[in-house]
């Protein structure tokens, strides 16, 4: 063998590792952070379980209402960009663009708590947690919404930071789950003064 062949054999074997070690340089923080969320790694067949995934799925099923969308009624006007939206708005913006589909839902729900912390004269600056908890005391909206609104909130935020990236069906129970919760807390009223 000659010293162009020796060559060839030692290039040969250095490709596949520098290939990796070019990945795994480029690609370090993603790495990272998805070694963070690791939950369970298989055998030789490889096969693996993300944190986040299984949170997310488990989170969006418990947000999932059991009304129907036949049955679910229009929250009130809503302060929102571009007007008041509407469930089939939502699902079709989701249709073009699930991240932005899941925003603007999730828009609907803090602009329906901002509503309804207006109409019960709650103070102007209350953080939106602040006012669903002050609603579930005051008994105008169930504690289930609040946990509903704090799973949401821990999702969209995800969401935000690029931890989890929704499939369609994820983002579709989102919504569904952002517009129950929206018809509840538009339910909020003062009550009616017996004079």
């Amino acid at each position: 063998m000659g010293w162009v062949e020796n060559v060839v054999t030692l290039l040969t074997g250095l490709a596949w590792p520098a290939v990796v070690l070019t990945c795994v340089l480029v690609l370090k923080s993603e790495i990272g952070r998805l070694i963070t969320r690791l939950t369970r790694l298989s055998g030789a067949g490889v096969e693996a379980e993300f944190k986040a995934q299984v949170e997310t799925a488990a989170e969006l099923a418990l947000a999932i209402s059991p009304a129907s969308d036949d049955q679910s009624p229009d929250p009130p006007e809503h302060a929102l960009v571009g007007g008041r939206r509407t469930l089939i708005d939502l699902r079709y913006l989701a249709n073009a663009n699930p991240a932005l589909g899941l925003t603007a839902a999730w828009d609907v729900v803090i602009s329906t708590i901002s509503l309804a912390a207006e109409r019960m004269e709650i103070r102007p600056h209350w953080p939106p947690a602040k006012v669903m908890a002050d609603l579930a005391d005051r008994q105008l909206i169930s504690h289930g919404a609040v946990d509903l609104y704090m799973r949401l909130l821990k999702l969209e935020a995800q969401v935000k930071r690029g931890e989890v990236v929704p499939d369609a069906a994820e983002v579709d129970d989102f919504i569904g789950a952002a517009w129950s919760l929206a018809v509840e807390i538009s339910r909020a009223h003062p009550p009616s003064d017996p004079t």
